[in-house]
């Protein structure tokens, strides 16, 4: 995220013996590069029914505001659970945070713990009959621990999508990408 870049940028600068204003950066021009990506960050938390979630994987750059989009074919506009991750990381690292900061953060807290699932677990298997010779299997086991899909939906019906989720849609609140990836 932009975060995590401006964030990974002031760290360089601040253990590097460069002098950075000799590369033209200034203290002024990376605060206000750091405002705007905390400003984008902040206004870019998906709102669905009128909570605020996580935030998607990417965004429509042509949108006025901050609009979640579609990636590769079966990358939907959706709230992504890494990149949110990856985002409140940033945010709970912030000395001082504001109240829409911790609004952020706590909405995302509320809203993780409502998605998910527990008693299955990943495993790697050999699959001579796949591309690469390998698949991954979502086998229940049993355990308390809790895994979370990819891309959670920006709806509970699939209307946005125009889908028709019949039997599809799952009741921990993701999408299944099946195998070839070539479709919902």
């Amino acid at each position: 995220t932009l975060c995590n870049d401006v964030a990974w940028a002031r760290e360089e600068l601040k253990n590097n013996s460069t002098n950075p204003t000799q590369l033209g950066v200034t203290t002024q021009k990376l605060q206000s590069a750091w405002d705007k990506a905390l400003k984008f960050t902040l206004d870019a938390q998906v709102k669905i029914d009128g909570t605020l979630t996580g935030w998607a994987q990417q965004y429509d750059p042509t949108a006025t505001t901050p609009t979640p989009a579609g990636g590769r074919a079966y990358e939907l506009p959706s709230v992504s659970s890494g990149e949110s991750l990856s985002v409140v990381n940033v945010l709970t690292n912030i000395k001082n945070p504001t109240p829409e900061i911790k609004t952020a953060v706590e909405s995302y807290v509320s809203w993780i713990n409502t998605v998910g699932f527990t008693g299955y677990e990943v495993k790697n298997i050999s699959d001579r009959t796949r591309e690469l010779g390998k698949d991954r299997l979502l086998v229940y086991t049993g355990k308390t621990s809790k895994l979370f899909g990819r891309f959670y939906a920006l709806d509970t019906t699939g209307e946005m999508y125009n889908l028709d989720l019949t039997g599809k849609f799952t009741q921990s609140k993701f999408y299944e990408i099946f195998s070839g990836r070539d479709g919902v």
